[in-house]
């Protein structure tokens, strides 16, 4: 006889107005950010639907009782043995790492505007050029490291022929997303942006996936922002003239934190 594997799918929901609490007091010591809170679990019986288990007095006492501050409410679910479950985890973050991901994103966006104040003075000693510039790499307290390049807008002037892709992502609204692999795979997504090759004699650019992201909740839409210079189709960015070809990129997660990004791709 086969063993059955159990699957089971786990969707993380973080409840309005249930926030990390700053204390440098951790109420959960020795567990993780966004990990399961020991002791909170509420589970249906065997085959029951989301309709019975959320009219079940176990389901009902659950939400009455509602999870600890500085923590948010999960929902998992055994899809085999159609077990519903709900439980707390740890949302909540130390003051201390509260100020690091301020310094880290203040750190950012200095070294951001250094490499445009750079980018800006050449071209501006170079009329009709463009040059990118790089900032970073600059470590997160969170792990990771995040770089990128600026590119200001070239001054006027006779522009050389070339095939020169040059492409910087530039944040216009960011969140720290709940989930940690969220998180995680949205930078290692940006990362890949980043990573485009710089030169192309191709009409299309492709970008990459983010991995995971139907597992995880996320989603991406991207819209041309400049239609006469490229078109959006899905991962697919092709060139239909020459110059600024702007790409709005928006990234939600599961329960609504989003991250706004522009990608710029200059093809002559």
């Amino acid at each position: 006889m086969k063993k059955l594997s159990a699957v089971v799918i786990a969707l993380v929901v973080v409840l309005a107005g249930v926030g990390p609490a700053y204390a440098e007091t951790d109420p959960f010591p020795g567990v993780d950010h966004m990990a399961e809170i020991p002791g909170t679990r509420a589970s249906s019986p065997a085959g029951f639907t989301q309709s019975q288990w959320e009219a079940s007095g176990t389901y009902l006492s659950y939400i009455a009782a509602g999870c600890p501050a500085g923590s948010g409410n999960a929902v998992s679910v055994d899809v085999s043995l159609r077990i519903w479950s709900n439980y707390c985890v740890k949302t909540w973050r130390s003051q201390s790492n509260i100020d690091a991901l301020q310094k880290y994103n203040d750190d950012k966006a200095a070294a951001q505007a250094s490499a445009l104040a750079q980018s800006l003075a050449w071209n501006t000693a170079n009329p009709g050029q463009q040059r990118c510039f790089q900032w970073g790499p600059i470590t997160s307290p969170e792990g990771g490291t995040a770089s990128g390049g600026v590119c200001a807008n070239p001054v006027s002037g006779p522009a050389p022929v070339s095939q020169t892709v040059t492409r910087t992502v530039e944040r216009e609204e960011t969140t720290v997303f709940e989930s940690t692999q969220t998180s995680s795979r949205v930078s290692a997504f940006l990362t890949s942006v980043q990573a485009l090759p710089s030169v192309t004699n191709k009409s299309r650019v492709t970008l990459p996936k983010i991995k995971q992201a139907k597992r995880l909740g996320i989603s991406m839409k991207t819209v041309s922002r400049s239609p006469n210079v490229c078109t959006v189709k899905k991962s697919k960015v092709q060139f239909v003239g020459s110059g600024d070809c702007r790409v709005r990129i928006v990234i939600t997660d599961g329960v609504g934190n989003r991250l706004i990004s522009t990608l710029r791709v200059s093809r002559a």
